[in-house]
């Protein structure tokens, strides 16, 4: 599959989703990359909580200032 953004691109990114990063651990079964998956699926969602975290605390400091719900 090529990417038509990624033709004229020299570098390519180095930005991983949780689901690459998931099909990866599905092709290389070695116990290193079995434990790195685990690492990556878990620094996921560890990013993905504290964004919801922020999240909350922003609609709540809007709420404050402006004194309507979001």
């Amino acid at each position: 599959m090529t990417f038509q953004w990624l033709q004229g691109v020299k570098y390519h990114p180095y930005a991983y989703s949780r689901e690459g990063a998931n099909m990866l651990s599905a092709v290389l079964h070695t116990a290193v990359a079995i434990d790195r998956s685990v690492f990556i699926m878990r620094a996921f969602s560890a990013m993905e909580a504290e964004a919801a975290r922020r999240h909350q605390t922003d609609m709540k400091s809007s709420e404050q200032i402006t004194g309507e719900q979001v």
